[in-house]
C-alpha cells in the first residue's frame, strides 16, 4: 500500500513547486494533487488555467520523477455547484473538465469531486450531474471519486444526510454509476460529523472504495488533523480497511495541523505525517495478518 499526502497544504505555505519537492524528500511515495485554487482565477491557479497547462503538468512530473514518485490522486475544487447560481454552475463545469484533464496529464488515475447540497431532489441532481461529468472521465483516463461529506445550515449547525453522506444512498450511487468510470472516496473524518461511525462505513462501502481521505477530528469540526492528535478511534478504522482487502494508496488530508507552524518547522511536521502514516499501514498489514490478536 504505497503511502500518500494532499499537496494543498505545501502550497499554501511554501508555493506549490517548492512544496512538492518538499513532500517527495518527505518520503511519501505518492501525491494527492489538490486544485482547489482553481476556481480563484487568480494568479496562484494561472498555471492550471492558463494555455500552458499541459506544460505544467510535464514541470510537475518531472520534479515528481527525480523522486520516483507519482501522483496517485487528485482533487477538484469546491463547492461543485450551487442551488440556484447558474452563472457558478456553469463556470464551475469548464473548471471540472479542465481539472480531470489535468488529472490524466499526471497519470492520477483518480479524481476526487465533491457531491453537491440541494434542499430537494438531490440524488436525481447530483446523479445528473456526475452523468454530465463521465465523458470527460472516460476521455481521460480518469475515475472520478465521489467524497461522503457534509453542510452546514445558516446558523453552523451540521446537516447530517446529505447526497452520500450516509452508507446507505453512498451505496445506492455507486451502485447504479458505472464502475469504469467512478469510484468512492471515503473521508473517514466526515463520516462522524453526520452520525455514522467510519468504520462502519468502510465496512459498508466495502470494494466500491478507490480512494481514502485520512484525518482526524473530534466528531464536531472538520480538523483535518494529523492522526491520533484528535477523537477517532483509529484501531477500529484501520481494522475494517484491512477487513475490505483495500491495497490503494493510504492518503493523508491532515495538513492543518502544520499549517500554522514556522517554516523551518514544516520539514519535520511533514516526516512526522510520513512516520505516521507508515505505522498506520503497518497496522492495518498486522490486522491482516494477526486479527485482533496482540502483536
Amino acid at each position: 500500500m504505497k503511502l500518500a499526502t494532499q499537496t494543498n497544504g505545501v502550497r499554501l505555505r511554501l508555493g506549490e513547486l517548492r512544496g512538492i519537492r518538499l513532500l517527495c524528500e518527505s518520503g511519501f511515495d505518492a501525491l494527492d494533487y489538490s486544485m482547489f485554487h482553481m476556481k480563484d482565477r487568480d494568479e496562484s491557479s494561472k498555471a492550471l488555467n492558463g494555455p500552458q497547462y499541459r506544460e505544467y503538468a510535464k514541470d510537475l512530473l518531472r520534479i515528481t520523477g527525480e523522486y520516483g514518485v507519482s501522483f496517485c490522486q487528485s482533487h477538484a475544487p469546491f463547492p461543485s455547484q450551487r442551488e440556484k447560481d447558474t452563472l457558478y454552475n456553469e463556470k464551475m463545469m469548464d473548471i471540472l473538465k479542465r481539472s480531470i484533464e489535468f488529472a490524466g496529464l499526471l497519470d492520477a488515475g483518480i479524481i476526487v469531486i465533491h457531491p453537491s447540497y440541494y434542499k430537494h431532489r438531490a440524488f436525481i441532481k447530483n446523479m445528473d450531474f456526475f452523468m454530465k461529468l463521465e465523458p470527460y472521465a472516460r476521455d481521460y483516463g480518469v475515475k472520478i471519486a465521489i467524497e461522503n461529506t457534509w453542510v452546514c445550515d445558516k446558523k453552523g449547525r451540521i446537516i447530517p444526510d446529505i447526497f452520500c453522506s450516509l452508507s446507505g444512498e453512498f451505496k445506492k450511487a455507486m451502485d447504479a454509476l458505472d464502475s469504469r468510470y467512478f469510484t468512492a472516496c471515503i473521508d473517514v473524518g466526515h463520516s462522524g460529523l453526520v452520525g455514522e461511525y467510519a468504520d462502519k462505513l468502510i465496512r459498508e462501502m466495502g470494494a466500491r472504495t478507490g480512494c481514502y481521505h485520512i484525518q482526524d477530528n473530534n466528531g464536531r469540526e472538520d480538523l483535518h488533523t494529523l492522526p491520533y492528535t484528535s477523537g477517532l478511534n483509529w484501531d477500529l478504522i484501520l481494522k475494517a480497511i484491512a477487513e475490505t482487502g483495500y491495497d490503494g494508496a493510504f492518503t493523508l488530508e491532515a495538513d492543518n495541523f502544520f499549517i500554522n507552524l514556522p517554516d523551518a518547522a514544516i520539514p519535520a511536521a511533514l516526516r512526522l505525517m510520513e512516520i505516521t502514516g507508515r505505522s498506520m499501514i503497518e497496522r492495518i498489514n498486522d490486522f491482516r495478518i494477526n486479527g485482533d490478536k496482540d502483536e
